[in-house]
């Protein structure tokens, strides 16, 4: 039992955070994604690429840039990704920046260079990539 934001989740160990939203949570020491109690959706590392493949079933993306800033403009949709889906960005380093421009529309219309720990989520709408949440620390 874990309690999570004042909720209790059964039967999971893990560590991490949790979506209860989409019933997941998050392996800190294996970078797998808990979905449905299935362990089987990988955290996808994006290293400097401006245009990170987005695949049904990968939701959530860690950054892992070592030098300068690296941008990241756009996202591809692969397979069949709908308008609606949601991902998330988890910053791990310094050097990560998202553009705002074509594909990518974010609050204020400016760039967001969050710190490491920082995060970010958006939302498909079928043409971009909207922003929805982003925190910075």
């Amino acid at each position: 039992t874990a309690t999570i934001d004042k909720m209790i989740i059964e039967g999971n160990t893990a560590s991490g955070t949790a979506d209860t939203l989409f019933e997941e949570s998050w392996h800190t020491a294996t970078n797998i994604v808990n979905i449905g109690n299935t362990w089987n959706s990988e955290i996808k590392t994006v290293t400097n690429d401006a245009t990170p493949s987005i695949r049904k079933g990968n939701r959530i993306f860690k950054s892992a840039n070592s030098s300068s800033i690296k941008n990241i403009t756009d996202f591809d949709a692969q397979q069949d990704i709908g308008a609606g889906t949601q991902i998330t960005l988890l910053i791990s380093d310094a050097f990560t920046q998202v553009n705002n421009g074509s594909g990518i529309l974010l609050n204020g219309a400016t760039n967001f260079k969050p710190t490491n720990g920082g995060s970010l989520t958006l939302m498909y709408d079928g043409t971009n990539w909207i922003e929805l949440g982003r925190n910075s620390y």
